[in-house]
């Protein structure tokens, strides 16, 4: 018994005096990463919130507007369509430090000396678009909507002692509102990841932001990102991150309503929630943080196979599509104005912006041109269906025949079914489907446009603006690098909490993460929101409990090592490390206590 009380005390000893000798060492700091990236892959899936979604800066919108930065005015669009369509949030994982140049693009340029020189009415109104910075429309689609988070970034003590920036300080005063008063001197506050200098984004289009945050990212001593900063700390004030200054806006709790705790949590009191149903509740939200007021990031995945994903082009062919609409309307009085110089010119206006190529510019505007007409023709009664195909379309022509005959039929359906909604919003397809005697081979593209129509009637929206009623069906998207498909409308930007960054290959803004070597950061931001949503944190057990583990290991090694064949005692070794790491694979949800270090 003496023997053993020795060697007990002792194997205690050299547990603790490793343990703090060697606890910290790089090496084993990267076994242990290792571990959890393991961990994180062998963990059942976890719950996606289905409200998160990106923009994608990709190859194709870069491409398409001509170089990198992309306009602002590209942004502006962005904003817009969004609003119309009724998502909760855009925030910009890009800086706008400085005001842009007048610039004008080289297919705008060549419209402009075409138009000057065929002498079209539309000359004037290119250049005055033309002459409208990026900004200003930025800017004034930003007062319009309501919606948009801008970036910031800090540097850090450790990077050096740079001063912040004329242009930076002129912003400080309006960043202010989007921070809240910090002590450095309290214990435990010193730890508090403090920035040296500020690059903010130009004044006048911070004015018009909802809120701002900062786009910072840290990396682990393998320079993978796991850990993702909610505060960073700069003269006296806590300045929130992306996701951190997003949630405090979609959870409607003011940042300065916020408990900041480092080492152990941050919590958000009384936030608005949903659940996996879309029922919203309230509950107390507590992040835990460590002592420099990082959350471990649950990452969801890798970036392709996680969230929805919006490519830019695809927002920009949404707003096209509804300019082109709103166009049509304006001519809905003059018709053969319309049929004469309208068509001309409303391609024109949607191409010049970037918005739709020409060519699909105009098949656009040719089938929502027909919609105008089917639509008046059938409010005045004066033309039959049959007379309405005989007019526009040659009876051996059975190609522009199904065309008319399939907007004719939309259109006529959709204002039947406009009515039946406004009685009954939460009607189902299969009764709009009976009562309007649908088809079924019709299903597909009138289910869509119901969908559409519902959203008009819930959402109080004026149907007068969605005008003509034909709409498009959804467009399948495939995303960068990825073969697959996945059908899209306007429908799903609905309630939707965006990231706008960029994932074009080749670019700066990747990092490694657990599930991949290179991954857009846009979705770093994307993923810690979805770990504060769904409330699924990772916890990290206290030093002392990382001890007892290791002794008890230790411990229970050495004891069956002691009454086991060699190879035994090494394979039951192997099975307790293994089972150590199955136990702890999965991310534990939110509970009462804050326990992080």
């Amino acid at each position: 018994m003496r023997s053993f009380a020795f060697y007990c005390v002792l194997g205690v000893g050299i547990c603790v005096v490793t343990h703090f000798m060697f606890g910290h060492l790089a090496l084993l700091k990267q076994a242990e990463l290792n571990t959890l990236d393991l961990r994180y892959r062998l963990r059942p899936a976890i719950h996606i919130s289905p409200r998160l979604a990106t923009v994608d800066i990709d190859s194709a919108l870069i491409e398409k507007a001509g170089s990198w930065p992309i306009s602002r005015k590209f942004y502006a669009e962005f904003m817009r369509v969004l609003h119309d369509y009724d998502a909760q949030l855009l925030s910009l994982d890009i800086l706008f430090p400085d005001p842009s140049p007048l610039t004008v693009p080289s297919d705008q340029m060549r419209e402009a000396m075409r138009l000057a020189e065929n002498g079209s009415d539309g000359t004037y109104d290119l250049l005055s678009r033309m002459a409208k910075s990026g900004d200003a429309e930025m800017i004034e689609a930003m007062d319009e909507t309501g919606l948009t988070i801008l970036a910031q970034t800090f540097r850090m003590v450790e990077s050096g002692t740079e001063f912040t920036n004329a242009a930076a300080l002129r912003s400080l005063p309006l960043l202010q509102r989007y921070s809240v008063d910090f002590n450095v001197m309290a214990p435990g506050n010193e730890h508090v990841p403090q920035a040296v200098s500020l690059e903010a984004p130009h004044a006048q289009i911070l004015e018009k932001a909802i809120g701002a945050g900062f786009a910072q990212v840290f990396q682990d001593v393998d320079g993978t990102v796991r850990r993702y900063p909610l505060f960073i700390h700069y003269r006296g004030r806590l300045y929130p991150s992306l996701a951190m200054m997003g949630f405090s806006i979609v959870t409607g709790v003011p940042l300065e309503n916020m408990e900041i705790t480092p080492g152990k949590c941050v919590l958000i009191p009384g936030a608005n929630l949903e659940d996996e149903r879309g029922r919203r509740f309230t509950r107390d939200v507590r992040i835990p943080v460590d002592r420099s007021l990082k959350m471990i990031t649950n990452w969801a995945g890798d970036y392709l196979d996680t969230f929805t994903h919006f490519p830019g082009s695809l927002i920009l062919q949404f707003r096209g599509v509804d300019l082109v609409r709103q166009r049509v309307r304006e001519y809905a009085e003059r018709p053969g104005e319309l049929i004469e110089k309208g068509f001309a010119a409303i391609s024109e206006e949607v191409a010049s912006r970037g918005l739709i190529e020409e060519t699909e510019a105009e098949l656009v505007v040719r089938d929502l041109l027909l919609a105008q007409l089917a639509e008046t023709a059938q409010v005045d009664g004066s033309v039959t269906k049959s007379a309405f195909l005989d007019a526009y379309s040659s009876v051996d022509d059975a190609g522009t025949r199904k065309l008319l005959t399939t907007i004719w039929d939309q259109v006529a359906a959709n204002k039947q079914a406009l009515q039946l909604l406004k009685a009954d919003p939460d009607a189902g397809y299969d009764r709009v489907k009976m009562e309007l005697g649908i088809p079924d081979e019709r299903d597909s593209s009138q289910r869509h446009s119901v969908e559409l129509l519902r959203f008009i009637v819930k959402h109080g929206k004026d149907p007068e603006q969605w005008s003509p009623l034909y709409f498009f069906p959804p467009v399948n998207v495939s995303l960068e690098g990825r073969d697959t498909k996945i059908p899209l409308s306007p429908l799903d930007l609905t309630g939707r909490i965006f990231y706008a960054g960029l994932t074009a290959t080749g670019t700066h803004d990747f990092n490694p993460m657990p599930f991949a070597p290179r991954y857009p950061m846009v979705g770093l931001h994307v993923n810690a929101t979805n770990t504060m949503l769904t409330r699924q944190f990772i916890r990290v057990l206290p030093g002392w409990s990382d001890l007892l583990i290791a002794m008890g290991f230790t411990f229970l090694v050495s004891w069956l090592s002691l009454r086991l064949h060699p190879v035994a005692g090494a394979c039951m070794a192997v099975i307790l490390a293994g089972g150590h790491v199955w136990a702890v694979r999965r991310a534990p949800s939110a509970g009462p206590a804050c326990a992080f270090p």
